[in-house]
């Protein structure tokens, strides 16, 4: 059997866009430069299809934002401000997030990662008003 291989793996590669998720399954672990770090499982679902994906955010300085980011797309702000962010509180959450495409070093192939997540927006009809036009006194 003949085929194309680099066609095979570019039409199995998720397309750039944004992605509604919902995280399966959180665990916790330590790197092996010993930094703490969440592991993801996600359910990606672009309106026609879901998809299984994996993806790590490491909580070290420069990589934070990463983690803020996440809780704001799923509502564990608090939790990450307090420091006090378990694995088992991510589990069964849902957002929105950004999936682009990068070359594995390794590799050399292309794949697909997490870009990052998105803060929800409230559309127009649940933003609550204020009126603070002033009232004319005549």
């Amino acid at each position: 059997m003949q085929f194309n291989t680099k066609q095979m793996r570019e039409e199995a590669l998720l397309a750039k866009g944004q992605y509604h998720f919902t995280v399966l399954q959180a665990r916790e672990k330590v790197s092996s430069n010993g930094n703490e770090m969440f592991i993801f499982k996600l359910r990606l679902d672009n309106g026609h299809k879901k998809f299984q994906f994996t993806t790590t955010l490491v909580v070290m300085p420069s990589m934070f934002w990463r983690l803020e980011h996440f809780a704001a797309a799923t509502g564990l702000t608090q939790k990450v401000d307090s420091g006090n962010l378990m694995a088992q509180d991510c589990d069964g959450k849902e957002g929105y997030l950004e999936l682009d495409h990068r070359v594995n070093k390794e590799t050399g192939e292309l794949e697909a990662y997490v870009k990052d997540f998105l803060k929800p927006e409230l559309p127009p009809e649940h933003v609550d008003f204020i009126d603070d036009d002033i009232p004319a006194f005549n």
